[in-house]
C-alpha cells in the first residue's frame, strides 16, 4: 500500500476511467489536482478519488498570470485563493494547497520580472495567510529549472535566468523583511529528467534538494511533479519507454525518501505522451512499480 509520500499528479483534464483505474491499481492515497485555466477539477472528482482510498488531496490553485496575458491585483489574486482554498478545505477537507506554478514562465517580460513577482506575492500571502483555516498547508511556487532558464542568451525565451529569480526569492531588504521562503509552509519543486545519470542532477532529477538549499533548508520540500520526459526525443518505442520509467521510477522515490527532505511528491499521470499533455498513459506497469513505495 502506497503511503502519503508517494503521490498522483491528474491530468490535465476531467478525471477518467482510465484516470481512476490507475488510483485503484497503484493504490495512491494522496492525488494532486488543478484550479488552473483549462482544466478546473471539481469537487465531485475529489470526492471519487476519496471513494476511491485517497486520504489527501492537494490542489493547484489559479496562475499568478491570466490567460490574456494580464495581472491580477495582489488582493484580487489572494480573494481567488481564499474562496478556493475554503471551498476544498469545507467539502473535501483538503488541507495541501499549491500556490503558483513556475512564474520564471509566466513572469517573463520586462515590465513585470523576478523582483515585481516577490513584491506581488508576499503581499498576497500577507492576506491569504491570515484567513486560512487551521491545519492548512501552503507550498511555495515552484520554479521551471529548464536548462534554457539557465544563461542568458538566443534559447533564454525571457529577460531573466533561473539565477535571478532565486535571487528574488531570497531578497529580504537587508533583514527589514522576510524572504518569500518563509511565506510558506513546504517549499516546491517541480523534478524531470532524461537519462537515468540525470535522476540525481541538482539542475534535473534532484532540484529538489537544490530548492531545499536555497530556502536555507527552513521547511521540507513538496516534488509538486516529478517523472522522465525521455519521450521527448521521439528515439524510443512505446516498449523501451515503458522499462525505462519501470526501472527509473523506483530508483528515483527511493532516491528522494532517502533524502529526508522530501515532504510528499507527485508523479505526473503522463509525461510527454501526448502533445497536450492530456492523457491518462501511465503504464501499467509503471503503476505497479511504484504502488508498493
Amino acid at each position: 500500500m502506497a503511503t502519503i509520500f508517494n503521490g498522483l499528479h491528474g491530468p490535465n483534464r476531467a478525471l477518467s476511467t482510465e484516470t481512476y483505474a490507475i488510483i485503484d491499481n497503484g493504490h495512491y492515497t494522496s492525488i494532486k489536482l488543478l484550479e488552473i485555466h483549462g482544466c478546473q477539477h471539481s469537487v465531485a472528482e475529489a470526492k471519487e478519488c476519496l471513494k476511491r482510498g485517497a486520504t489527501n488531496l492537494m490542489l493547484r490553485l489559479p496562475d499568478s498570470r491570466r490567460p490574456d496575458g494580464s495581472y491580477p491585483a495582489y488582493a484580487e489574486y489572494a480573494d481567488t485563493c481564499l474562496a478556493l482554498i475554503h471551498s476544498w478545505y469545507q467539502k473535501v477537507g483538503c488541507l495541501y494547497f499549491q500556490v503558483d506554478n513556475e512564474p520564471n514562465w509566466q513572469w517573463m517580460y520586462q515590465h513585470y520580472g523576478p523582483g515585481d513577482y516577490q513584491w506581488f506575492m508576499k503581499r498576497a500571502m500577507q492576506i491569504i495567510r491570515q484567513q486560512i483555516p487551521s491545519g492548512v498547508k501552503l507550498v511555495c511556487p515552484p520554479l521551471s529549472f529548464a536548462s534554457v532558464m539557465f544563461n542568458h542568451d538566443a534559447q533564454n525565451p525571457s529577460p531573466y535566468t533561473l539565477n535571478e529569480w532565486h535571487a528574488a526569492y531570497d531578497y529580504d531588504d537587508h533583514g527589514a523583511e522576510p524572504s518569500l521562503w518563509h511565506f510558506f509552509d513546504v517549499m516546491g519543486a517541480n523534478s524531470y529528467w532524461r537519462e537515468s545519470k540525470d535522476m540525481a542532477d541538482p539542475s534535473l532529477g534532484k532540484s529538489y534538494y537544490e530548492v531545499y538549499l536555497w530556502a536555507g533548508q527552513i521547511a521540507p520540500v513538496c516534488v509538486l511533479e516529478w517523472g522522465s520526459t525521455i519521450g521527448e526525443t521521439g528515439s524510443y518505442t512505446a516498449h523501451e519507454l515503458e522499462m525505462m520509467r519501470c526501472s527509473q521510477y523506483p530508483q528515483w522515490i527511493e532516491a528522494a525518501k532517502a533524502t529526508g527532505v522530501v515532504d510528499r511528491c507527485y508523479c505526473w499521470l503522463s509525461p510527454t505522451t501526448t502533445p497536450d499533455w492530456y492523457g491518462d498513459q501511465l503504464s501499467v506497469g509503471a503503476v505497479h512499480c511504484l504502488s508498493h513505495l
